[in-house]
């Protein structure tokens, strides 16, 4: 996928973005893999970007250990800092 097709794929569906964009090192000087959503961050994601569409949203998340929900939080603020001029 080129750049721009990437970015439009940003602004339309981040979980698939994230899924075609982003890789990460699942061990020490391992190989770098594709970032995989497993899908309780799915639906995660896709549940603030359902919320936010009215607006700002804060998210108190009381999370279970080892959902990657965290991970999952760190790739959606990576998504934006990429794709949105000026986002904070």
């Amino acid at each position: 996928m080129n750049p721009k097709e990437l970015f439009r794929l940003a602004q339309r569906d981040t979980p698939s973005f994230i899924e075609s964009a982003f890789y990460m090192r699942p061990d020490a000087g391992g190989q770098l893999v594709p970032y995989r959503l497993w899908t309780v961050q799915r639906r995660f994601l896709n549940d603030l970007a359902e919320w936010s569409k009215s607006g700002q949203v804060w998210v108190v998340c009381v999370k279970a250990r080892r959902l990657g929900i965290t991970s999952a939080t760190q790739a959606l603020a990576m998504a934006h800092l990429l794709t949105e001029p000026n986002y904070q």
